[in-house]
């Protein structure tokens, strides 16, 4: 008998998946709301993060109610219901209203799921900085003079470090991976070199220095004119390499329209099963039905949810690491003969 129970316990605890995704209500203009919400709680790790959260110390009751209603939203909706009828954001919408995060009503006006986002986690993170913590990128980016390279002197300057809560992507290719090598690739830059008095002398490359475990991509969709950018981007529904560590797209912000107004819809991924929600509505969808909607005429991604993985530690990147080492010997040794002003900016 307890061996029998003992595997109960271990079938349970490895193949009953959650439940499968409800709707969310519209409450009039907030389906960007809603499919920035499915995304969000489609990360068994972000669940799990709001669930150990406790807002109770925060001094601003505004604040307070705001994280205990999202942190209440975010549980029951994650368990589910077994009528399957769609969830209520009233409250929740109601407290964002009330501490005031858009000029606007929140119901009753459209507003962006990526602005929803970075104003509501910065906000919450201010007082709890693990919430920030779990969506924060931080990166630098190192400038190598090509003169100096042809000089046999190696030298490396890095800029302050830079983090946000998404990453900003521009469509600088076809394909969102393409995307992603051209951001973190080796390219010249416009600074000015005061040794070869040269422009684009410089390479320029960023590197993630801090992984988040909820990456957040933002897609370049809008041009300087707030007009929206209707580039095609295939998107690879399998596990992606970014950096050194192996990442898993779990949900992905569809915008339909255009830059002023349309309608927000989301794909999310739970467990292994993918889902199309909109609004009250969430199909299921086949692997193939995904990868279609994902890779087809796909015009409408902008705001991309990544879950880390595991790390990958590569023999590039662990030759890359020795490499730098050595750089920075090299330039310590080398300082009387390097120019340490030798970047300007023009």
């Amino acid at each position: 008998m307890k061996k029998l129970w003992a595997f109960i316990f271990l079938f349970s605890f490895f193949y009953v998946q959650s439940p499968a995704p409800v709707g969310i209500q519209n409450l009039a203009n907030t389906c960007y709301m809603n499919a920035l919400l499915q995304c969000l709680i489609a990360s068994k790790k972000f669940v799990g993060l709001m669930q150990s959260i406790n807002f109770a110390s925060v001094t601003d009751e505004n604040t307070k109610n705001l994280g205990n209603t999202f942190k209440n939203f975010v549980i029951q909706h994650a368990a589910g219901n077994n009528r399957n009828e769609p969830t209520n954001p009233q409250e929740f919408a109601a407290c964002v209203n009330m501490q005031g995060i858009f000029t606007g009503d929140v119901i009753k006006e459209q507003q962006d799921s990526d602005e929803l986002f970075i104003k509501l986690i910065r906000l919450l993170g201010e007082e709890k900085k693990d919430l920030l913590d779990f969506f924060t990128i931080k990166s630098e980016t190192r400038l190598t003079p090509a003169c100096l390279q042809k000089m046999a002197i190696a030298f490396t300057d890095t800029e302050e470090e830079q983090e946000d809560i998404v990453l900003r992507l521009p469509l600088s290719a076809d394909s969102l991976d393409d995307c992603i090598k051209n951001f973190f690739g080796k390219k010249k830059s416009d600074i000015y070199c005061n040794n070869c008095r040269q422009q684009a002398c410089v390479d320029q490359e960023i590197f993630i220095t801090h992984y988040p475990e909820l990456l957040v991509i933002l897609l370049g969709r809008r041009d300087e004119k707030g007009k929206k950018i209707t580039k095609k981007i295939t998107i690879n529904p399998n596990n992606s390499l970014i950096g050194s560590y192996e990442y898993k797209l779990i949900g992905c912000v569809f915008h339909a329209g255009t830059g002023t107004g349309g309608h927000y819809t989301a794909v999310i991924k739970k467990d292994s099963a993918w889902y199309e929600c909109n609004d009250t509505y969430v199909n299921h969808l086949t692997l193939t039905k995904a990868q279609e909607i994902l890779n087809g005429e796909n015009t409408e991604s902008y705001l991309l949810f990544f879950e880390k993985v595991k790390e990958v530690q590569l023999h590039a990147q662990k030759i890359q690491d020795i490499t730098n080492l050595l750089m920075q010997t090299q330039n310590y040794i080398r300082g009387l003969y390097v120019n340490t002003s030798l970047f300007a900016f023009k």
